[in-house]
């Protein structure tokens, strides 16, 4: 038989089909045909001889030997990503000593986990340039990023690379960092919560909800992405994140989270849905106006950690 010829491509496809929990939804993302990813997937799992994917009505999940499959894959892609990034060599240290400004411009509700452990990494490489973390409104973000150059934005949203990018100013440019599974999320007080152990979508939406959303309903993180699964039963909108901590805890309600931002608080536990629930986590900037070394460099450090999040 033949030896199947095996790529990075297809691991990343792997990845990729495994953080959307759809091959329809991943074909979207990678700009391909869906049978194209079908085949691919038939292909590796015809290499391997077992199955990596559980079909099932609303996309798909892994088995158990597709998770460990899929563990070997991001740690291939991480080392070869380590490879491509020349600034780890030994002979171009001397690269690390440059100057610069760089900007990162956040929405107020964005998790700053991993995005603090990048960082933290990036300042040991790079200790000459100066970061500058700012909290701006999503408008005057893009407006921003139109005519400084060093800039980005961290940006969540249920839509793929290319409805996003559709909905940017032309000179922008928008890459999906990583995907990552929303949960239902509560006080830990509450004393519903054991009740679930998990919970449907569905079910979950027919809970008293609070939303974080200081920017309005319609910008909320995670809000168009429940209301693919229907309408929320939202009781509480809130722009301040410690009000709303202080509401799940006297109110006994309910909100989106992902694991991100229930690690944050101590005070709240998170229970998963029973089908999973991806949203996306993209990198936004004008590529004409961040060319410099410096910040070429901090994207390949922010990009390594696609593989933080566990498929």
């Amino acid at each position: 038989k033949e030896e199947v010829f095996m790529n990075l491509q297809y691991l990343k496809y792997l990845v990729t089909v495994a953080e959307c929990g759809s091959i329809h939804e991943a074909a979207q993302q990678l700009l391909l045909k869906r049978q194209y990813v079908s085949n691919v997937i038939k292909t590796v799992e015809e290499k391997f001889g077992t199955e990596i994917f559980e079909r099932q009505s609303r996309g798909v999940i892994l088995t158990e030997d597709g998770k460990y499959l899929l563990e070997k894959a991001k740690q291939i892609l991480q080392l070869y990503s380590e490879m491509e990034d020349d600034f780890l060599y030994p002979s171009r240290k001397q690269l690390n000593t440059c100057s610069d400004e760089i900007h990162i411009y956040l929405p107020p509700y964005l998790g700053m986990n991993n995005l603090m452990k990048a960082m933290e990494e990036y300042e040991q490489l790079f200790p000459n340039v100066n970061i500058s973390v700012i909290c701006k409104n999503k408008n005057d973000i893009y407006n921003t990023l139109q005519t400084e150059k060093n800039s980005l934005t961290l940006y969540f949203t249920h839509q793929t690379a290319e409805e996003l990018q559709n909905q940017l100013f032309e000179d922008l440019h928008c890459e999906l960092l990583r995907s990552f599974s929303l949960m239902l999320a509560c006080a830990k007080s509450n004393q519903r919560v054991k009740q679930y152990s998990e919970i449907s979508i569905k079910d979950a939406l027919k809970l008293n909800l609070a939303f974080f959303a200081p920017e309005g309903l319609e910008n909320a993180p995670f809000y168009h992405t429940i209301r693919y699964f229907g309408e929320p039963n939202i009781r509480y909108t809130i722009d301040n994140l410690f009000l709303l901590f202080q509401f799940l805890q006297t109110k006994n309600c309910y909100t989106i989270a992902n694991q991100e931002i229930i690690d944050q608080n101590d005070t709240l536990i998170g229970i998963p849905f029973t089908q999973p629930v991806y949203s996306n986590a993209f990198l936004i900037y004008r590529p004409d106006l961040s060319h410099s070394y410096a910040f070429k460099s901090l994207l390949k450090v922010f990009k390594n950690y696609r593989n933080v999040r566990q498929v």
